[in-house]
């Protein structure tokens, strides 16, 4: 009877260790499995049969500008003192077959201009927000102005506040 007590004891340890060595070795085959898959080992060629969707570059744009001479306007007076400012400025065009009628307009366009910053102060151009607001501003009054051509954008190359 006494060694029957001694052998059950080391039958218990046995077992354990015979579960933990093939729990063990399922973890360690299914993290190899699971790190196979993530890795793209165990795709088939099925995935590779189909054709891949690239999507086209878009067309490329054709930008043009079109330059205004320099110009010269007056600034509403601050504390009586009068400001002047000489800028440049350039249209940006996606279609060059607006410039003729950009060319027959450019005295409408440089009155629109001059008369735009004959209203602004000098702060007005100082701040932070004012370069992108006039931007926006002269945009909006000179596609008016060349309807049904259109500009995509003014470029001012020169700005000289005194």
């Amino acid at each position: 009877m006494d060694e029957e007590l001694v052998d059950a004891p080391k039958a218990k340890s046995g077992s354990k260790k015979i579960i933990l060595f093939v729990v063990l070795t399922l973890v360690l085959l299914g993290g190899g499995g699971v790190a196979a898959y993530m890795s793209g080992m165990l795709e088939t060629d099925d995935a590779h049969d189909e054709p891949e969707k690239v999507e086209a570059p878009p067309p490329p744009v054709d930008t043009v500008f079109y330059h205004l001479p320099t110009m010269l306007a007056n600034l509403a007076s601050e504390r009586g003192r009068p400001g002047f400012l000489k800028f440049t400025v350039a249209l940006e065009l996606t279609d060059s077959d607006a410039i003729p009628r950009i060319r027959r307009l450019e005295p409408r366009i440089i009155d629109i201009l001059q008369v735009h910053f004959r209203e602004l102060r000098i702060d007005d151009l100082r701040d932070s927000r004012g370069i992108p607001i006039l931007r926006h501003e002269l945009l909006m009054r000179i596609n008016s102005a060349i309807h049904p051509a259109e500009i995509s954008s003014v470029l001012l190359k020169e700005i000289l506040i005194q």
